[in-house]
């Protein structure tokens, strides 16, 4: 008698609660398409999760473009916009060009 048991580990996404409102730049391609998430690591035996990789969830932001991820705790710009409220985004001013840079209208 053969049984094949498959063991693994998955990773359960979630929003953060929270910070669902919440749309931020990517600090990796300066999109503005990074969103808050609770991710969990699990392992798994046939697929069915067993056991968590850690006690608490790990708190990100994931950019949904180039899928780079960064610890919730080192990105104080979060904390002062989920203080500020929905459909208020803070955006950060740019350099003007220089002198010799070309101009496109």
């Amino acid at each position: 008698m053969f049984f094949c048991i498959t063991f693994g580990t998955q990773e359960f996404k979630s929003p953060l609660k929270g910070y669902e409102h919440i749309t931020t730049r990517c600090l990796n391609c300066n999109n503005w398409r990074a969103y808050c998430i609770k991710d969990w690591e699990w392992i798994t035996i046939c697929f069915i999760p067993i056991l968590p990789l850690s006690f608490h969830p790990y708190k990100e932001v994931e950019c949904q473009i180039c899928h780079f991820r960064q610890d919730l705790r080192d990105r104080p710009d979060i904390e002062a916009q989920r203080q500020q409220g929905p459909g208020q985004i803070q955006m950060t001013p740019q350099a003007p060009p220089a002198p010799n840079m070309p101009q496109y209208k």
